[in-house]
């Protein structure tokens, strides 16, 4: 019985070998290092991007968080001393040792 087998194309086989062929292992390295350092600096400068437009905004936005943060301490030291004027009198001792009392249960201080 004989057997015959197809002739390939050596232009084929030669092409289909050069395809898969590895690459040396310096040129793929070299490749590597490079898109790496390409992706960091690429990393690197949105966060740099980032960290400016965030102070841009924090510039912006600081006056008005400096006068609402003035306006808010104003407020509560008006508050305070009415706060302190009736701590003094007996139902607010009673009232804060019932809050004291609550908040150390509520830590379990009482706890065994």
């Amino acid at each position: 019985m004989s057997e015959t087998r197809p002739q390939l194309d050596e232009n084929l086989v030669r092409l289909f070998e050069d395809a898969h062929a590895p690459l040396p292992p310096e040129a793929f390295l070299e490749l590597f290092e490079r898109r790496a350092a390409r992706a960091w600096r690429a990393r690197f400068s949105l966060q740099v991007a980032g960290i400016c437009l965030l102070a841009v905004i924090a510039a912006l936005i600081a006056p008005y968080a400096i006068q609402g943060s003035l306006a808010l301490s104003r407020d509560v030291s008006a508050g305070l001393s009415s706060v302190g004027l009736a701590m003094m009198s007996p139902a607010g001792w009673a009232g804060s040792l019932l809050l004291g009392a609550w908040v150390l249960r509520r830590c379990h201080v009482f706890d065994p």
